[in-house]
């Protein structure tokens, strides 16, 4: 009969899953209105993992957002997610630009950004939502702000 060698979970592996937990709920949560709460488990994920590009760039959505209107410190927290972009897949650092460049108000920058990406992933029915959006609201007499 062959013995068998349990598996060894490093403490690693543990954070790894747990950030991921914390940043999955905290998105769910912002989906849902609760914007502090959401706030406080991307922080969380980030100290779980500083490295994490992701959260940081979910923090700079959440600080730049009308609901905490801190652009300051959202640019911030864009500018750790993209120095982090060799941890990022292509897709993921093109999904951070865009973000960074319409929450910051750099439109057209952000118009080319899109358009790049939806050249790159054309099935990608929410950000091809969101572009729609932005250049609708850029066409409003009030220009969406």
């Amino acid at each position: 009969m062959k013995s068998r060698t349990p598996i060894v979970l490093y403490p690693s592996h543990h954070i790894f899953a747990n950030r991921f937990e914390e940043y999955a709920e905290a998105s769910s949560l912002w989906g849902h209105t609760k914007y502090a709460d959401a706030v406080t488990l991307f922080k969380a994920a980030i100290e779980l993992d500083p490295n994490f590009a992701m959260a940081h760039a979910a923090l700079g959505r959440a600080y730049c957002s009308y609901i905490y209107y801190q652009m300051d410190l959202g640019r911030q927290e864009y500018e750790k997610a993209l120095a982090l972009a060799p941890r990022l897949t292509e897709r993921e650092t093109m999904i951070i630009e865009i973000h960074k460049a319409a929450d910051l108000d750099q439109v057209e920058e952000a118009y080319g950004l899109y358009r790049a990406y939806l050249a790159s992933y054309p099935e990608d029915w929410v950000m091809l939502r969101d572009y729609c959006q932005s250049v609708a609201a850029a066409r409003t007499p009030s220009g969406g702000h």
